[in-house]
């Protein structure tokens, strides 16, 4: 199962209109974060992520480098997985029901996760990374009637 999630998500990256080269949010100065960097601040740890100063959700990567679980702020959760393109850097996230693709880079002292092809529905402001810790977390279901 895993190994089909992997092509997919290999394959949504080479298709058309899924990544593009480079976000037009992007700024002269920006620093990519290359991939082994990337896995050296997160695998086994939990991201926190905050657009605007609040808080957006949080994001654990598996020790395996190919597993994440991300949890929105609304307390939605999803399993999914992730890949890097090397040659438009872009860092891709494929979802149950999405596939989300994303630039990761250092401006100004801070880590800001840009979306690779802003949809104008909100996308378009970065994410800061606001802390990373140890550990991983569980969705918690939602309640019921």
């Amino acid at each position: 199962m895993r190994r089909l999630l992997m092509t997919a998500l290999a394959l949504s990256l080479t298709a058309p209109g899924v990544v593009s080269a480079a976000s037009p949010l992007l700024e002269d100065g920006d620093t990519f974060i290359t991939v082994d960097d990337w896995k050296d601040r997160v695998l086994g740890k939990t991201v926190y992520y905050f657009i605007d100063g609040q808080f957006f959700g949080r994001e654990y990567y598996a020790q395996d480098g190919q597993s994440a679980r991300f949890q929105h702020v609304s307390g939605a959760c999803a399993d999914g997985t992730w890949g890097y393109d090397a040659a438009t850097q872009v860092y891709c996230f494929a979802w149950p029901s999405s596939t989300s693709c994303f630039h990761h880079i250092l401006r100004d002292g801070a880590t800001l996760i840009i979306a690779s092809d802003p949809d104008g529905e909100g996308e378009e402001r970065p994410q800061t990374v606001g802390s990373i810790a140890d550990g991983g977390f569980t969705c918690q279901a939602g309640l019921t009637s």
